[in-house]
């Protein structure tokens, strides 16, 4: 079974790895990861289903630069498109040390703050009157 119609792999596979390529702040803004300049697709080139493929595709890129095993379907996935899309951001799977100084960055960032206490109606007026 093919995992993207011939359309959306002929976008994958007109992506150009670019030695130069930026992480890209636009789209690195997501707690799970970082996204290089060249490996987003030009916008209307690929499907609903494309990019659906490519979203799993940087999903499972970012258990991996996190340190975490791939398994189940995710680790299938993941084995079928090795094999059959070219697709640039496989050659990424280990982070510089720089690249990783901006991953930790981004995810210390973004890790969510704990939660506040819930206070009760009877608290909320409380404060209200105290003040």
């Amino acid at each position: 079974m093919a995992i993207l119609s011939p359309s959306d792999m002929a976008v994958f596979a007109a992506q150009k790895l670019d030695p130069h390529a930026h992480i890209d702040p636009m789209f690195s803004v997501s707690p799970l990861g970082l996204v290089w300049s060249d490996e987003v697709p030009r916008r209307g080139g690929l499907s609903a289903e494309g990019w659906g493929v490519w979203k799993r595709l940087f999903m499972a890129r970012c258990g991996i630069h996190g340190g975490h095993l791939l398994t189940g379907e995710v680790l299938k996935f993941w084995n079928d498109a090795k094999e059959s899309v070219k697709w640039i951001g496989f050659s990424r799977l280990t982070l510089t040390p720089e690249e990783r100084a901006i991953y930790d960055e981004i995810m210390h960032v973004r890790q969510p703050s704990p939660p506040r206490p819930r206070r009760t109606l009877l608290d909320f007026f409380k404060e209200l009157i105290d003040r």
